[in-house]
């Protein structure tokens, strides 16, 4: 399931298309711009979520993952190359 959820993530970042799941028990709607390793080594989504701003996600914390809708492209805030990662595997 992991890895089906890396391609998910990755193909949702190079589509520029939503994705929703379930996160500490919350409902989520992000638009993925960042995925990759954080400096504690999880993978991890750093995401706009809607109606809420920035947030970074671990992947083994998300559940139920599902790809949405197109959105425009990158939001204010959004900088390349993600300090908190050590290793991206995708971006915008």
């Amino acid at each position: 399931m992991w890895m089906q959820w890396d391609q998910l993530i990755i193909d949702a970042i190079e589509g520029h298309k939503t994705l929703s799941f379930r996160y500490h028990g919350e409902a989520r709607l992000v638009e993925p711009h960042t995925f990759g390793q954080d400096s504690q080594g999880h993978k991890a989504l750093s995401a706009f979520q809607i109606n809420k701003g920035w947030r970074l996600f671990h992947l083994a914390e998300i559940q139920g993952l599902q790809i949405g809708i197109a959105f425009q492209g990158s939001r204010p805030g959004y900088t390349r190359l993600d300090s908190r990662m050590t290793r991206i595997y995708a971006e915008i």
